[in-house]
């Protein structure tokens, strides 16, 4: 927790990862249930990208098994938002795109409706910027969300505040 970046309020938390090996920040919260309709919004500002090809994440969702149900992130180099689902899926980009060094309010919204049926929605700063209602997400529900980056040596600093999870 910082007190010197901040949307609001008077704290937030500050995720720095180097490229030194076990070098890794996350924060993660694990659901009492594993709701099947998860909405996940916050305010993230990347101030230090890694190597060109990776990327920062905002927010990944995994099931109760511990399997990656949405990674939603900010390409380095281009700043493109992108996400990826389901776990080993491809990488696909939106029409959203966030500069270094800026605030930017990102919502997520996922249906965990089964293969082909479920629901990947995504706003920034208030505008859609990705959806579809044919993704293949399972449908076990979403047990854990974090924030951050759990794979080691991967360069980032963010800042991030105001994350609200809640059920549609």
């Amino acid at each position: 927790m910082q007190s010197s970046v901040l949307k609001s309020g008077s704290y937030a938390a500050q995720l720095s990862e180097t490229s030194t090996s076990g070098s890794y920040a996350y924060a993660s919260r694990t659901l009492a249930t594993a709701p099947t309709d998860l909405d996940v919004s916050g305010d993230f500002d990347t101030t230090v990208e890694g190597a060109s090809g990776g990327n920062v994440r905002f927010v990944r969702l995994f099931d109760p098994s511990g399997t990656l149900v949405v990674s939603l992130y900010r390409q380095n180099g281009s700043g493109v938002v992108g996400l990826q689902y389901p776990a080993n899926g491809p990488y696909l980009t939106t029409s959203g795109s966030v500069p270094l060094s800026t605030w930017a309010h990102v919502e997520l919204h996922v249906v965990t409706a089964g293969s082909g049926a479920s629901t990947v929605q995504v706003w920034l700063n208030g505008s859609p910027i990705y959806q579809t209602t044919t993704a293949s997400l399972g449908a076990a529900g979403v047990a854990t969300v974090q924030i951050g980056n759990n794979v080691v040596a991967q360069t980032f600093t963010q800042v991030v505040d105001n994350v609200v999870v809640g059920t549609g």
